[in-house]
């Protein structure tokens, strides 16, 4: 297993807890019960794909952005072969993150 694979599992693990974190307080509040999530005509089918094709969705989303981060973080070390890799590395995570910030 890759590290971007592995990226991938976490995104998609962060997102399912998310859901049930979210789903778990909403229950708690509303006194309302896991049949809520599912669908009736279907019995639950069509809330279970929708469940899985969301946490597939995200695991592709962590993969993509883990392999994006190695690609350009090795770009920058390519820039700059005379730096050290510690300073090279804080300068481009500095970087990295700003520029997504600014796209979110």
């Amino acid at each position: 297993m890759d590290k971007h694979f592995k990226f991938g599992l976490k995104t998609m693990c962060a997102w399912t807890l998310f859901l049930a974190l979210i789903y778990g307080s909403f229950a708690i509040i509303t006194k309302a019960s896991l049949s809520g999530l599912l669908d009736t005509e279907t019995g639950g089918f069509i809330s279970l794909a929708f469940f899985i094709a969301w946490a597939l969705i995200w695991f592709a989303i962590g993969q993509h952005y883990s392999k994006d981060y190695a690609k350009k973080k090795e770009a920058w070390k390519q820039m700059y072969p005379a730096v050290n890799d510690e300073e090279v590395d804080k300068a481009f995570r500095a970087d990295y993150f700003s520029r997504l910030a600014k796209v979110f």
